[in-house]
């Protein structure tokens, strides 16, 4: 996209001596002004930045600000870019400029030499995104100036006055418009949607087409994140309990990517960016090619495509099978079945953005870095008979170094229930309690959220009271392996030491059924996890 004077891009300079500050000179002038008492600098801003272009929710792959060169003198003409400090006018003439008013400690350029006229490209990214994250009010901007102002050199720019408009400045930036959506892909020519089987999502479960569900288990929804080192997508399965461990991926055959390789999830490693990033190719009616990254392996290039128009299976992982999603060569005509209508989901991620901006705590405090290890997740657990997983569990490095390590609140809350081993009631979650946020309703109702923390080795019975209300961030209680963990060796007493996490938004005491929780890693999207369990 580009942003130039019809957006409202302001542009002007001023000298170091007199008054004047200007916007209607065709010219914007840097550098010696005709005497040796005075030399000049060029402002630009950009005001309507965040308001036009919508950017607060993208990220920025580059920004280049593109200014076409009217006359230089001949020789070297290194020049620098710094942040303006104070606001200025561009239709201005007073004794009042902010000649000096910039940040001399930060470049959003690197000291750029020009050689003759014509157009010139400044990479300005870190500007443009501290412009985009508010860092910087409306009434700054660039300044650029001679990086040694003791030279007499000269240099003018054609400024947004110019009577060519070809030559006038602009800025182009690039941006990942998807990063960080939840969208379900509709394909063009079946009109069936890509589709987790059984909403599992482990590694190796098959990606198949299935008419719209509206599962329980997301199995139709799919997070978006771009890459930036490589100018590409990952695809990742909202329905896995695996969160950010697991994407959707290219099943080899004997160990070669080609056209008939089978779709299905993997977990996410470097070692298979090859398999698991896609280019997002757009189509004039609106629709997406899915295309695998390029490889100078290959001869040709490969996207996501469906089969047929019929439903797909769990088990139908092959080239043939119906209504299975695979690997196509990329077609020169616009062959509906590569292409994708991708559908954000707005309510999920309304949903997600109002709890992710919520202030919770961390239940393990200012040691969170030491506990962030997840040996499960919320969604469906694998096996012969999967079981619903409504919460997250959390451990440190090994079950000792878990055993006993400090809880604390999430949120201000009143406690609703507390249970202890062997007083007969909920004993599969051990030492548990519940508590009921003084502040943050359920997303859409007047319902507070709830939290639950179970298999505790003990609760800090002193701040933890029924019906008593606990400050967030005071300590509840000591992680523990009480009630039913898991564990392979029984003859550790530490076996299973891990902190379970359910969030409740029906206002029970249920914490087994996704349709009244959430799943937790919504509050903790800042922090970085470690997956513990095997991803293969």
């Amino acid at each position: 996209i580009t942003y130039d004077d019809s957006d409202g891009l302001e542009d002007a300079y001023s000298p170091s001596s007199g008054s004047e500050l200007t916007g209607y000179n065709p010219e914007l002038i840097i550098g010696d002004v005709g005497n040796t008492a005075s030399y000049a600098r060029t402002y630009i801003r950009f005001p309507n930045l965040v308001n036009t272009l919508n950017l607060d929710s993208d990220i920025i792959v580059s920004a280049d600000l593109h200014l076409n060169v009217y006359s230089v003198l001949p020789g070297n003409n290194v020049i620098s870019m710094h942040h303006i400090t104070s606001s200025w006018v561009e239709y201005h003439w007073s004794a009042y400029y902010p000649h000096d008013s910039y940040d001399n400690s930060t470049t959003y350029t690197e000291d750029y030499t020009i050689y003759g006229t014509g157009e010139k490209n400044f990479s300005i990214t870190p500007f443009v995104e501290n412009w985009v994250n508010n860092t910087f009010s409306d009434s700054s901007g660039l300044l650029i100036k001679y990086k040694d102002e003791s030279e007499g050199k000269f240099i003018s720019f054609h400024s947004s006055e110019a009577t060519n408009a070809a030559n006038r400045p602009y800025l182009e930036i690039t941006y990942a418009a998807f990063n960080n959506l939840i969208v379900s892909f509709k394909n063009a020519y079946s009109n069936r949607y890509m589709t987790t089987a059984n909403g599992w999502a482990y590694s190796g479960i098959n990606i198949y087409q299935a008419s719209n569900t509206n599962s329980a288990y997301n199995s139709q929804k799919y997070r978006l994140r771009y890459d930036t080192s490589n100018d590409a997508y990952r695809i990742y399965p909202m329905c896995s309990m695996y969160g950010r461990g697991v994407v959707i991926n290219v099943s080899m055959i004997n160990k070669n990517i080609q056209a008939g390789c089978n779709i299905d999830t993997r977990h996410q490693a470097s070692d298979y960016d090859d398999c698991q990033l896609f280019k997002l190719l757009s189509n004039a009616d609106g629709t997406y090619k899915l295309m695998l990254i390029e490889d100078t392996g290959r001869s040709e290039d490969l996207v996501i495509a469906s089969i047929d128009s019929n439903t797909g299976s769990f088990d139908g992982k092959s080239a043939a099978s119906n209504g299975n999603i695979v690997l196509s060569t990329l077609s020169t005509s616009n062959d509906s079945k590569q292409c994708w209508n991708i559908i954000p989901q707005i309510e999920d991620m309304a949903k997600e953005a109002y709890y992710s901006n919520m202030s919770i705590s961390h239940p393990f405090g200012d040691e969170y870095e030491e506990y962030n290890n997840v040996s499960s997740g919320y969604g469906e657990r694998s096996g012969t008979n999967p079981t619903n997983h409504c919460g997250l569990d959390l451990t440190g490095e090994t079950n000792s170094a878990t055993w006993g390590a400090n809880l604390y609140s999430m949120f201000t809350g009143i406690v609703k229930e507390i249970g202890v081993v062997g007083d007969g009631v909920n004993e599969k979650r051990g030492n548990y309690i519940i508590v009921e946020s003084t502040q943050y309703n359920v997303y859409g109702e007047e319902i507070k959220l709830r939290y639950c923390y179970m298999h505790l080795s003990e609760i800090n019975t002193t701040n933890v009271k029924n019906e008593q209300t606990i400050q967030a961030g005071v300590n509840v209680g000591k992680v523990g392996n009480t009630g039913n963990v898991s564990s392979n060796d029984p003859s550790d007493p530490y076996r299973g030491s891990h902190l379970h996490i359910t969030i409740i938004t029906n206002g029970s005491t249920n914490t087994s059924n996704y349709s009244n929780t959430i799943d937790p890693m919504v509050f903790f999207d800042e922090y970085d996890f470690t997956y513990s369990f095997s991803l293969d």
